[in-house]
């Protein structure tokens, strides 16, 4: 919650709280996984998507414009990235996927319902890494409650494979 309402309200979250949330992460997945190797084989398949993601997005940012090749701090905060890369820690790499997608489609719908109520197009900055860690806290809950592991991927597989 801190770093949601460091970022709502300035912007800026002090870099500490990325590593703090890593390390959280990584002791829930160790907890679940009671291996450090699997959790290493999911940071790292977690790490290499977000890498590939960030890669897509400099090349998008970069044909469109050209005078401008710099996107950390200007199209992305280094916050956001600093963010995604601790959460990293607590997922499966399917179940990351999913995170990811299923947070940019929270922060999109919340982004629309702001709009809807100030009428106006908002052309601030959306705090991304703050909506983000208020997804992450309400998917940690939710596993809890329905007795979920966020880093095994077999339920969630299986439900994309009979699609």
């Amino acid at each position: 919650m801190v770093i949601a309402y460091q970022d709502y309200t300035s912007r800026s979250v002090q870099w500490i709280y990325f590593p703090l949330l890593g390390v959280a992460g990584m002791i829930m997945s160790y907890i679940s996984l009671h291996s450090i190797y699997w959790l290493s084989v999911n940071f790292l398949c977690n790490v290499f998507f977000l890498a590939i993601q960030f890669a897509v997005l400099s090349m998008y940012f970069f044909f469109k414009n050209r005078n401008d090749r710099v996107i950390i701090n200007k199209k992305i905060g280094m916050g956001d990235i600093l963010f995604l890369l601790a959460a990293c820690s607590f997922f499966s790499t399917v179940n990351f996927i999913a995170f990811y997608l299923c947070s940019l489609f929270f922060i999109a719908v919340v982004y629309i319902v702001s709009i809807l109520f100030k009428r106006e197009l908002i052309k601030i900055s959306i705090p991304m890494a703050g909506l983000q860690s208020i997804f992450l806290i309400m998917c940690i809950y939710i596993s809890i409650i329905i007795k979920y592991s966020l880093v095994n991927d077999d339920w969630l597989v299986l439900k994309l494979s009979n699609l």
